[in-house]
């Protein structure tokens, strides 16, 4: 029975209802294969009150799927909108995005093309800095930086550079490149413009 019971616990990781949602493979075994492997070392008696401990009736059964459905449904739901995730050491997130905007307490940096936003428009109070360009721009001094760009120079140390793009792939890189050249509290905007767009009715596309 030990040697049973310590099979199962030490198995791969399930879905747990009570737990939440972890991620792994589903116990290979059923209650046929558990009754051929254990009946030899067990009394009859114990393996059925072993089966009755692991694999409870149909209505248990189907009030823990129901549960675990619902749980991976609501995760799903609260995942799939980044939007009110809190910051991090590499992400702003969308509302974060916007509290900053209004408390202008940000320096945001658009890497897109020129045609970009040209063709669909940009942040207010954005600076637009192409990623080609962006290390370049990075170690200019102050006062070529602002009038080229028409605004302050980051510095270095500086917590609210932040950067964005169409939809985190460059922003991300940006983030990357920026740190290299010490700005090391730089984070981007992963939702990008796409994100913007959808939330405040602008094309996107």
């Amino acid at each position: 029975m030990a040697a049973v019971v310590n099979r199962i616990l030490t198995a791969p990781t399930v879905l747990n209802c009570r737990a939440g949602l972890t991620f792994g493979r589903r116990l290979a075994c059923t209650p046929s294969s558990l009754s051929s492997e254990s009946s030899h070392r067990l009394p009859s008696h114990q393996v059925r009150s072993f089966h009755r401990l692991i694999f409870k009736n149909p209505l248990q059964q189907q009030s823990q799927s129901t549960c675990v459905k619902s749980q991976v449904q609501f995760c799903r739901a609260w995942s799939s909108d980044s939007s009110v995730l809190e910051e991090d050491d590499v992400n702003v997130f969308y509302e974060g995005l916007v509290k900053r905007i209004e408390s202008r307490d940000i320096q945001l940096i658009d890497v897109r093309e020129a045609a970009e936003l040209a063709e669909f428009g940009q942040i207010t109070g954005s600076t637009h800095i192409p990623l080609g360009e962006l290390v370049d721009s990075l170690r200019l001094p102050e006062d070529k930086f602002e009038m080229k760009y028409k605004s302050p120079r980051p510095k270095e140390a500086e917590d609210n550079i932040v950067f964005h793009c169409r939809s985190g792939v460059r922003s991300l890189n940006a983030v990357n490149l920026a740190k290299e050249l010490g700005f090391t509290k730089a984070r981007h905007f992963p939702g990008g413009w796409l994100q913007w767009a959808e939330k405040n009715n602008l094309p996107s596309a």
